[in-house]
């Protein structure tokens, strides 16, 4: 069965939290909402989970000049292949009216549905020209359509005649749908139906104007799954290893092996076999895998076991009718109800109070409301659709590598720029400084292509500065970097628009935390030594330097400017895809420039010409 809920929920704005709560400890597959009230300004992750794609028609306030009212919302669980209709001709011609469509493919089948909102002081000339533009649409070329929502014909269910309620009919008979609401509102009207040229069970939510529906059709879909994971790739599941043990075995690990090792990668690989036997020892290993949900931090178990006992409660009534299990499904559901709310509140007045101690926790949150980490399992890229998984990574890895560019230069005027310096020499590192970097490693569970954690490197800081000295001073005296640390994991985030848009998206490489810290240590080397180089202006990448910072001295600049009665213009740039096309030929020319010796500008050159990816994952 395919479960679904459709409610009149008159405003979203002022209701996210709630409804956010409430949607996590249910379980539909879809979601309908008329009359949302929302606005570009709410995003989809205020309302819903990653575990939905969401299709939204948000009314044009500008364009009708009003402030709330219309909107209508479709929410699919990403298990499904789905991808939204195009109704523009419709919504450009009749604007009062909100409409939107989604093809979704169920169960091998394909399933058309939209989701109407008609408001009631609409006139019957536009009622009427809606319903005439829909049919020659031509629905009825399509099979398993469901048309649902909010039509605001009061009649529709009586017998008096009205003439709304007779063009609604028309439209109904044209296409031969069945309307299967059948429940009436306080006032014993319909106002929301549901039409369909399938079988629909429709059952009563609790809401006295504008019943809530909970509806379900028959479909067998349990062999979808979310986008697929390569469930043969093992990696360490470091959150339940054992580190008091794990700590001794790395503490009693000699490493003297290292030194007489020449060739940096197979000091590398011994390095890594050194850790993994440690690790084999110490940290179990998990696969990854889909999880059919997805909770909120603000979650405990105590929750979470209360949702799976109001879907037992909720199931068993479904199935015996019986009023017993429904009063233990309705109190189970209110307990559930008000603990979320405890949670949530507690979880806020935590990020509140630790927001100056430690921000990180509020910026998860931001990311959390904000962010789509799901992708999904239909995606679009050169007018193709894609569904295999192994079509959808190969078309993320051709658009990464077709938006990377290699500009020109021109070397003349470079060489006009910089002018030659004393030869800057890195040819060793020291302990002390690999240790101060460790130590200021992120204390999470980030990892690259090798799983390595960061917070690891953090941890046995003490430990891991003996053998990284070694690799690392290896690495300069040999001009060779390590092709393992070589590898990253390329995973796509959404940029802007349409989760389901190959386009949308822009390419982050999570490289290996080793490697992180070998960068590290070469420009905390490399810096001061070219630091009076750099313009005393610039803001970005420069230590104790920022945007706020840029502000601050732009806003002096602009005080100074109206103090004066003067003029002052500003010109702000923003680079399309900046770091997709850099020159990194420019780059090696800069460093030599500025007087980094050969070899060690050899380093950065070997780097970037064999740098990989891994998409186990």
């Amino acid at each position: 069965m395919t479960y679904g809920y459709y409610q009149n929920v008159r405003g979203l704005r002022s209701k996210t939290v709630n409804f956010f709560n409430h949607l996590t400890s249910t379980s539909y597959d879809l979601l309908a909402l008329t009359e949302t009230w929302l606005s570009p300004d709410i995003s989809d992750n205020e309302l819903f989970s990653n575990d939905y794609i969401v299709f939204r028609k948000d009314r044009s306030f500008e364009t009708l000049k009003c402030t709330k009212g219309g909107g209508v919302v479709l929410a699919i669980k990403n298990k499904f292949k789905c991808s939204p209709i195009d109704l523009t001709h419709i919504t450009s011609i009749i604007p009062l009216i909100d409409i939107l469509g989604v093809k979704v493919n169920i169960s091998q089948k394909n399933f058309y549905i939209f989701v109407v909102y008609i408001p009631p002081s609409i006139s019957f000339d536009v009622y009427e020209q809606f319903f005439t533009i829909l049919n020659e649409f031509d629905l009825c070329h399509n099979e398993n359509v469901l048309l649902i929502g909010d039509f605001n014909t009061p009649y529709f269910n009586t017998e008096l005649p009205d003439r709304f309620k007779t063009t609604l009919n028309n439209f109904k008979d044209f296409h031969n749908f069945t309307q299967y609401n059948s429940i009436l509102n306080s006032h014993n009207r319909i106002l929301d139906l549901i039409f369909s040229d399938f079988q629909i069970i429709v059952n009563k939510s609790n809401d006295s104007h504008h019943p809530a529906l909970d509806f379900e059709f028959v479909s067998n879909h349990s062999n979808y799954e979310l986008f697929e994971m390569n469930d043969h790739y093992e990696v360490f599941n470091f959150k339940k290893a054992n580190f008091s043990v794990m700590y001794q075995m790395l503490v009693s690990t000699d490493w003297s092996f290292l030194n007489e090792q020449a060739d940096v990668n197979t000091a590398c690989s011994l390095f890594y076999e050194k850790l993994n036997d440690v690790f084999d020892t110490t940290v179990p290993k998990m696969r990854y895998k889909n999880h059919r949900y997805n909770y909120p931090p603000w979650y405990n178990k105590e929750i979470i076991q209360c949702i799976r006992m109001k879907f037992a409660l909720h199931k068993k009534y479904k199935k015996f009718r019986s009023t017993y299990y429904y009063n233990l499904f309705k109190d189970c559901r209110s307990r559930c109800k008000s603990r979320i709310a405890e949670a949530y509140k507690r979880y806020m007045s935590d990020i509140e109070y630790s927001i100056s101690k430690d921000p990180k926790k509020f910026w998860s949150y931001v990311h959390m409301k904000k962010g789509v980490t799901r992708i999904p399992s239909l995606m679009h890229y050169e007018d193709q659709e894609l569904t295999a998984p192994i079509t959808i990574v190969n078309a993320f890895a051709s658009y990464f590598e077709n938006v990377f560019s290699t500009p020109a230069y021109d070397n003349s005027t470079l060489n006009s720029i910089l002018s030659n310096n004393s030869l800057i020499s890195i040819t060793n590192v020291s302990e002390d400084l690999i240790l101060k970097v460790l130590k200021q490693s992120k204390n999470s569970f980030a990892q690259g292509a090798d799983g390595i954690p960061s917070f690891l490197l953090k941890d046995c800081a003490i430990v891991f500065v003996k053998p990284l000295f070694k690799l690392f001073n290896l690495i300069l005296t040999t001009s060779t970097f390590p092709e393992m640390w070589k590898m990253a994991c390329v995973c796509p985030v959404l940029k802007k628009g349409d989760s389901t848009e190959i386009e949308n998206y822009r390419p982050i490489s999570l490289i290996c935390n080793f490697a992180k810290i070998f960068e590290t240590v070469l420009y905390k080397s490399i810096y001061p030594c070219i630091k009076h180089l750099i313009s005393d202006h610039q803001h970005g990448f420069i230590e104790q330097r920022s945007t706020v910072s840029n502000l601050a001295c732009i806003s002096q600049v602009t005080a100074s400017a109206i103090d004066n009665h003067g003029q002052l213009d500003v010109i702000y740039m923003d680079f399309h895809k900046a770091f997709d096309q850099i020159d990194h030929h420019l780059l090696i020319k800069k460093l030599d420039l500025l007087g980094i010796e050969p070899r060690s500008t050899a380093i950065f050159i070997i780097h970037k010409r064999h740098h990989g990816s891994h998409s186990n994952k």
